[in-house]
């Protein structure tokens, strides 16, 4: 779905100096689109504070041949994921490679690239965050995730199972997201999906957890929520910690017979 002039890009684009990489990709015959979240936070009528993040048709060569016609200085992040950093006004901008493979959490250093935008779209998590623009406001929806959106329903793409085993790290972004974006009763399958694929959590480097998932992490750190009064477990005897409550000499090395003798003894 094509909504023409539909995003005000002003809200996202602060500093105009990025529009060059627009112009960059567009004069070696590719597209470039704003995606994710600064698209989504827009539409949700949010006015400031976005993470801008990008997506081109152009391979990782192709873009890097862009940048350099326009002197403009490329990066090597994130090739790992398909990803190229961009240096716009001293500021790392990551610009993503449309795909169809290469995705999976135990990622290869090769992927499948496409030209298909649809397809890119497909590999993404939440149809909140696969919706596309330009930088004249023309949206790219082809997921409802506009609509969606509006409804407050937070649910994968496709499969969700399929999703989540591409990035187990998404179990995260589902709960996040429904947390911030929710108006109705959590997704059902994707909720689902999400309970049986838990056990994917243990791959998620602790790094690439979300900033504001501070719970999510101490649960990958298997670090244990303890209250004070449980520090000391039920079958540990109180009579323990007393032993070393008092001087060490008040405390005899041994006991003799005739101190453990109760009854004067019978002749």
């Amino acid at each position: 779905m094509i909504k023409t002039e539909y995003l005000n890009t002003e809200l996202i684009v602060k500093d105009k100096r990025i529009l060059t990489l627009f112009r960059a990709v567009e004069n070696h015959g590719g597209v470039l689109r704003f995606v994710g979240g600064a698209v989504r936070d827009v539409l949700a009528g949010k006015t400031d504070g976005f993470e801008i993040d990008l997506a081109t048709d152009l391979s990782p060569d192709e873009l890097v041949e862009a940048c350099q016609e326009e002197n403009l200085k490329t990066v090597p992040i994130g090739l790992k994921y398909a990803t190229t950093g961009v240096v716009i006004a001293d500021k790392i901008v990551e610009v993503s490679h449309l795909r169809k493979t290469g995705t999976g959490y135990r990622f290869s250093s090769e992927f499948e690239f496409t030209d298909d935008w649809s397809t890119d779209a497909s590999k993404r998590d939440l149809t909140i965050n696969a919706v596309y623009a330009d930088e004249r406001g023309n949206v790219f929806d082809y997921y409802n995730g506009i609509e969606d959106l509006e409804n407050g329903i937070v649910k994968f793409i496709g499969n969700p199972e399929d999703r989540i085993k591409e990035a187990p790290i998404r179990i995260m972004r589902f709960f996040r997201f429904y947390s911030i974006f929710g108006k109705t009763e959590p997704h059902l399958k994707s909720l689902k999906a999400c309970i049986e694929n838990k056990h994917l959590l243990k791959t998620v480097a602790i790094e690439h957890t979300p900033p504001r998932s501070a719970f999510s992490a101490s649960i990958l750190q298997n670090t244990p929520r303890r209250r004070k009064k449980s520090s000391r477990t039920s079958h540990t005897p109180r009579t323990r910690t007393l032993q070393y409550s008092y001087p060490p000499r008040t405390v005899p090395k041994y006991r003799t017979a005739r101190q453990f003798r109760r009854f004067p003894k019978v002749a």
